[in-house]
């Protein structure tokens, strides 16, 4: 992480895009000129085919073997800013541009990115550490469901917006994301200097304060 990104949003707010199914009902030209925060196969969602970019593209993910090529295309792409765990440097390095940042599992909110970011509870809580990191006072969430439901492995993918998403979800994995989830968000809402809103349509997720993108 550079000191020059730490801070250069002091004040401002951006959206965090969690990858559940309601992100498929969402009108992206509402995000038009809002700094956006992606992660994984973003690239999967039809606003991405029509040629929207988000601002800040952040991976930490232990799938980066099976989603390779999605995270390189994104990470590759012009005015995407990308982000990616430290141990996951091998992947990127021949890009030009990327930010590492050091990241482990320990349920602990970092306020300081440039020394640590947690991944507990999944891909969504690197984005909030550093989205605190650069200054931001709010953070929007659209499509965090929650709510995930079994998969065999195969089956349309029914947790995410994109039915080729992961396609995998066994019962033992699903049970631990909800009660991990739950605690992560709890933990973010706790800990987190920002405002954190929830602008998902839907879903489960009660744990912030909830607002409609129309509104915003």
């Amino acid at each position: 992480m550079r000191t020059s990104q730490k801070g250069r949003h002091a004040g401002e707010t951006c959206y965090v895009l969690g990858n559940g199914p309601s992100l498929a009902e969402v009108d992206f030209a509402l995000l038009e000129g809002e700094v956006v925060f992606a992660t994984n196969r973003i690239n999967l969602h039809p606003a991405y085919e029509g040629g929207w970019r988000p601002t800040y593209y952040v991976v930490s993910t232990a799938l980066v073997g099976r989603w390779l090529e999605d995270m390189r295309a994104v990470m590759g792409e012009e005015g995407v800013e990308g982000y990616a765990a430290e141990w996951m440097r091998e992947y990127f390095e021949d890009l030009e541009g990327v930010t590492y940042f050091p990241c482990d599992a320990r349920p602990v909110w970092s306020h300081d990115a440039s020394e640590r970011v947690t991944k507990y509870g999944g891909s969504l809580f690197p984005m909030l550490q550093i989205a605190e990191w650069m200054g931001f006072v709010e953070a929007r969430l659209l499509g965090c469901d929650l709510g995930f439901v079994t998969l065999v492995p195969g089956e349309p993918d029914v947790n995410h917006f994109s039915e080729d998403y992961l396609r995998w979800a066994p019962e033992h994995r699903v049970e631990r994301w909800k009660v991990e989830l739950v605690a992560a968000h709890e933990m973010a809402r706790d800990a987190s200097k920002m405002a954190i809103v929830n602008y998902t349509e839907g879903g489960e997720l009660e744990v912030y304060p909830r607002m409609e993108l129309k509104e915003a």
